[in-house]
């Protein structure tokens, strides 16, 4: 009996689509309820508009996202090839209140009144 016989699979081995759509939906709904969670209380607690809250989850999700797609490609040397997600941590809070309140309360792209 060999000692690596449960192995299915190495490193070199090309993850079927399966597995790696599986994998890809457990990392969305991680990230996803945390980036909508924190960005909400970072504009909630900087007294932003509701406008202000739908256009801030919208960047930080497109901009997640995005950032996440160029780490699992490889665009010349840009790009790990692997499954790198980014995502917005708590530790964005304290810094995003302090720009929210430094910058003044506006609404962008637009605030109804």
């Amino acid at each position: 009996m060999r000692a690596n016989e449960n192995i299915r699979y190495e490193p070199e081995d090309a993850c079927p689509l399966p597995a790696a759509a599986g994998v890809a939906i457990q990392g969305v709904m991680l990230i996803l309820s945390t980036a909508v969670v924190i960005v909400a209380v970072i504009a909630g607690s900087a007294g932003q508009h509701d406008t202000y809250l739908e256009w801030a989850v919208f960047a930080a999700l497109l901009v997640g996202g995005l950032t996440t797609a160029l780490q699992a490609g490889r665009i010349g040397r840009l790009g790990t090839g692997h499954l790198v997600m980014a995502l917005v941590s708590p530790s964005y809070i304290a810094v995003s209140l302090l720009a929210l309140s430094r910058g003044g309360r506006h609404c962008w792209p637009a605030c109804s009144p």
